[in-house]
């Protein structure tokens, strides 16, 4: 309220006004909406942590056994390839046991 009789610098001033008001029920209410809200997030943040590392051990076995496979397919053609040296170009007697 102004003053007559006083000069007050009013420019920085600023008007307020009261908010709503809640009643405790209502306050109570909030809480545990905005609660359950924050749960809900935390606990499809672990699931999406816990998809994600599954994804990860999925994708290490799958590598895992495209190695094993290449290694075994390489491993025979390997021995193919040694099969073959020997029937063409025999050195020991159990090569020429082969023949």
């Amino acid at each position: 309220m102004a003053r007559t009789d006083l000069y007050v610098h009013q420019s920085n001033d600023q008007s307020i006004q009261a908010r709503p008001y809640f009643t405790s029920e209502q306050w109570e209410r909030r809480r545990e909406e905005k609660a359950l809200f924050i749960q809900c997030c935390v606990r499809g943040w672990f699931a999406r942590k816990i998809v994600d590392q599954l994804k990860v051990r999925k994708f290490d076995l799958e590598h895992k056994k495209i190695e094993k496979k290449e290694k075994l397919l390489k491993e025979q053609e390997e021995k193919h390839k040694k099969e073959i040296e020997r029937r063409m170009q025999p050195r020991t007697s159990e090569d020429f046991k082969v023949l």
